[in-house]
C-alpha cells in the first residue's frame, strides 16, 4: 500500500495538465460561472462566449446592454474569479 491518497481535486488537476486540457477546463468553468452570475436573461442575449488567455470574450447584439456591462466589466471579473475560486480571468472583453 504506501501510496499516498490525494484529494480528488488535486488529481484532476494533476491529469489536466498531463492532458494539456486545463485551459479548455478554466473556459468551461469561466463561461459557466458568467451565465450564473449575470443571470438567465443577460445570459441568453449573449450570444456567444469564447475564454482565451485570461480573457473572456462575449458577443452581445444589444449596443446599449453592451455598454452597461462594459461598465461593469471589472466587477464581473471579480465575481467570476471568487465563484471558481481561483484567479485566471483577467478581463471580460464585450463584442
Amino acid at each position: 500500500m504506501g501510496k499516498e491518497v490525494q484529494p480528488l481535486q488535486e488529481y484532476l488537476k494533476t491529469v489536466y495538465r498531463r492532458l494539456d486540457v486545463e485551459e479548455a477546463v478554466s473556459g468551461v468553468e469561466v463561461v459557466t460561472a458568467y451565465k450564473e452570475i449575470v443571470g438567465e436573461l443577460i445570459s441568453k442575449l449573449s450570444q456567444q462566449m469564447q475564454y482565451k488567455q485570461g480573457c473572456l470574450y462575449v458577443t452581445i447584439a444589444s449596443a446599449a446592454l453592451r455598454q452597461e456591462l462594459s461598465y461593469k466589466r471589472q466587477s464581473l471579473t471579480e465575481k467570476i474569479n471568487q465563484k471558481i475560486g481561483k484567479d485566471i480571468l483577467k478581463d471580460v472583453i464585450f463584442r
